[in-house]
């Protein structure tokens, strides 16, 4: 630090300060490490200011240059000069005798990022913290919003004293991701600057704690020498001890016992089950090693949950997929594919669902021209059903005086489609098809979709476009450029070669859905239970009719009634 010569050297060989007059000049000023070290980088550009001010009374051949790049890297070495002096690691004459220009980089470039870190945060406001009144139970929930104020709190070091939080302390020449993180593992323990900070730390204890209540037994102990260090070890090991980390730890199983999905809810969805399963899994991490859950314990104890079919299954699929990763893996990697899955499936979930209500709205006002039809109250002209009852003049068709009532027409394909075995398939369905499905079938629909790779409820997969029927086929696009890539591959193998197969299709879910009889009698607009015995009760499952040796679904004679 004191040594001129190594100083010199470093100025011509590393700042490329060559000339000897401006050596000698430099040098009167900041003869050593030290004195660079000791100098405020304002008196340092009021010398350079001072220097060249003075060339106009000098004659030409004695003119000094100070290089704007040397005066620089002066200030670079002198803000890693002054970071190793805070964290008590001032280096040595061979250390300095090893700097280069390799090390100078280093030093630049964290010296401005230094500068405009400083520059956001004076200009910039972080969004308010509370710190919960600390009522002894609720350690976590304090120290975690107490810590926060911590590390906005900036001390005399120019730094965030969150530093006097740290459990063991750091070696400055270790490799650290950022100079931040180096700082707050080094910084001394000793010293003017580390005394003004613990009593900055003692005052947010009387702040957030206070003289009275929960914990201010310990803030008093410490009011004569305001050593907000060691109160915040004592602090620490006062609440945050076996027994409190054992009661955490058994909260947490108790929480991930009763933790379940059963489906979306109002106030307690998905990710609601997600947040508060992390939330448990947290808790017994910081339990201690005793009570941490591995990742695959994690998912594990997020099946247990489960109880929903879809989310059951999307588990199983996300839990085969997570396993193929590569390691490392987490918990978050897995939920990321297994929310993936849901979303989608709700998505189109909710799709369904508003598409019905704007068909029930459109059915509604339709009249006669909709399937559905409203009787009305009271009086009404023109024939119709009507019921017995009071009211005034109706506006829907109705006959006589009463109550209004909901009916379906007559509609043989639909009921056929609620009575008979349901085959799902991934296709677009009319309005009147649809309305005919029960919610368990209109379910199947969509996840056969979500298994073909439709994008929505209503977009088919790349490539393809919905035809008359609503089905999949293969767009033009696609067709057009399979053609252009055998016609390059002909001009150039001046062969034509074999055609190759159309497209596949999306695949199509055959499991069939079966429909209760109860569910096909409430689609006759009846009890699906018949008086007498039970047993009487037929059903038809997997009818299906030929057509030129081709089997059908459904067919139809030349007058539309169903075969």
């Amino acid at each position: 630090m004191d040594d001129p010569v190594i100083f010199l050297n470093y100025l011509t060989n590393t700042c490329n300060v060559t000339v000897p007059r401006a050596q000698n000049e430099i040098l009167g000023f900041l003869p050593d490490f030290r004195a660079l070290l000791n100098t405020p980088e304002s008196q340092i550009d009021e010398f350079v200011k001072n220097t060249h001010s003075s060339n106009s009374a000098r004659a030409e051949n004695a003119r000094i240059l100070v290089p704007s790049g040397a005066i620089i890297l002066l200030k670079s070495l002198r803000f890693e000069l002054e970071d190793r002096r805070k964290c008590n690691a001032l280096p040595n004459g061979a250390q300095l005798a090893a700097v280069n220009n390799q090390d100078m980089a280093i030093f630049r470039q964290q010296r401005s990022q230094a500068i405009e870190q400083e520059s956001q945060r004076r200009h910039s406001s972080l969004p308010d913290v509370t710190v919960p009144k600390f009522d002894g139970k609720n350690y976590d929930d304090f120290i975690a919003q107490f810590n926060e104020i911590i590390s906005r709190t900036y001390g005399d070091y120019g730094a965030p004293i969150d530093y006097l939080l740290r459990d063991v302390n750091g070696l400055y020449l270790s490799p650290w991701p950022t100079r931040a993180e180096k700082l707050r593992n080094c910084l001394s323990l000793n010293g003017p600057e580390f005394m003004a900070d613990r009593k900055t730390l003692f005052s947010l204890f009387v702040q957030y704690i206070g003289t009275t209540g929960h914990g201010s037994n310990l803030v008093t102990k410490y009011k004569t020498n305001q050593n907000g260090y060691q109160l915040y070890v004592d602090f620490k090991n006062h609440y945050h001890n076996e027994a409190y980390l054992g009661n955490q730890a058994s909260a947490a199983n108790q929480s991930l016992a009763k933790l379940q999905y059963k489906g979306e809810r109002q106030f307690f969805n998905i990710e609601t089950y997600y947040s508060r399963m992390t939330k448990a899994f947290n808790d017994l991490q910081n339990a201690g090693p005793a009570h941490a859950l591995n990742e695959d314990q994690k998912i594990s104890k997020f099946e247990i949950g489960l109880k929903e079919s879809n989310a059951i299954k999307y588990h199983i699929e996300a839990k085969i997929e997570w396993d193929s990763l590569p390691a490392p893996k987490s918990f978050d990697d897995f939920y990321n594919l297994f929310s993936r899955r849901m979303s989608q499936y709700m998505t189109m979930t909710s799709t369904m669902t508003s598409n019905d209500g704007q068909r029930s709205k459109i059915s509604a006002l339709s009249g006669r021209g909709g399937n559905n039809s409203f009787t009305g109250r009271g009086r009404g002209r023109g024939r119709g059903r009507g019921g017995r009852g009071r009211g005034g003049r109706g506006r829907f068709n109705g006959r006589g005086r009463g109550r209004g009532h909901h009916t379906r027409q007559h509609n043989p394909y639909a009921m056929a489609r609620s009575y008979n075995s349901f085959v799902p398939e991934a296709r677009s369905y009319t309005s009147e098809e649809w309305r005919s499905l029960t919610n368990d079938q209109k379910k199947a629909v969509i996840k056969a979709k979500m298994d073909a790779g439709w994008m929505n409820d209503f977009t088919p997969p790349v490539g393809f476009i919905l035809n008359d029927q609503g089905r999949p086929t293969p767009s033009n696009s696609l067709v057009s450029a399979v053609q252009s890539v055998i016609g390059q591959v002909t001009n150039h193998t001046g062969h034509e070669p074999p055609i190759p197969p159309p497209p596949a299709l999306p695949p199509m879910i055959n499991a069939p859905v079966m429909t209760s009889p109860a569910q096909a009698g409430l689609a006759f607009g009846r009890n699906g239970v018949r008086r007498g015995d039970s047993s009487t009760i037929s059903s038809v499952t997997n009818a299906r009719i030929t057509v030129n040796g081709q089997s059908v679904n459904e067919a139809f004679d030349r007058n539309g009634n169903p075969l």
